[in-house]
């Protein structure tokens, strides 16, 4: 009885060896080499990929520059109210050049957050300046929201 199954077997077709077969067949023939020539994108179509490539790597290049730059200034200025801060904290000279200096080159970044609170002082010379702190704070976020802007104006979604 076993006998007479495998015979049956052997007779029947395999389908997975009948589609192997057949498409063996179908690669030999040059339908399917012309199938491919179909699929393949055009010289001109491969060109116009390639331009837009190179236009979008160079857009990306100039916004990164243009970034890293505000993020440049943004932390100069963070660094020049950190040394105001820390001038004013641990009540350097105010008669010194270099304590003028860099009061007088910080108080226009600081001017639009005074007197927005009171600056705590600790002994005759020593200031805490909390509205130097809020403009780092500031400026911190309004850099983070340029380069946001930035980014959402001149680079394309992905």
């Amino acid at each position: 009885m076993s006998e007479q199954r495998d015979r049956q077997n052997q007779q029947q077709p395999d389908p997975e060896r009948t589609q192997r077969q057949e498409s063996q067949t179908h690669l030999g023939s040059g339908s399917h080499e012309q199938h491919l020539k179909r699929s393949q994108p055009s010289e001109q179509w491969q060109l116009y990929q390639e331009e837009r490539r190179i236009e979008l790597a160079q857009r990306e290049a100039a916004v990164n520059k243009a970034v890293q730059f505000i993020y440049y200034l943004a932390g100069a200025l963070g660094i020049l109210l950190s040394l105001r801060i820390f001038l004013r904290l641990f009540g350097a000279n105010p008669q010194n050049q270099f304590a003028i200096f860099i009061y007088k080159l910080s108080q226009p970044f600081v001017a639009p957050f005074n007197n927005l609170f009171q600056n705590p002082t600790f002994g005759e010379n020593n200031i805490f300046e909390i509205n130097a702190l809020i403009a780092i704070g500031a400026y911190a976020l309004v850099t983070w929201l340029v380069v946001r802007l930035i980014y959402v104006i001149w680079m394309p979604p992905d």
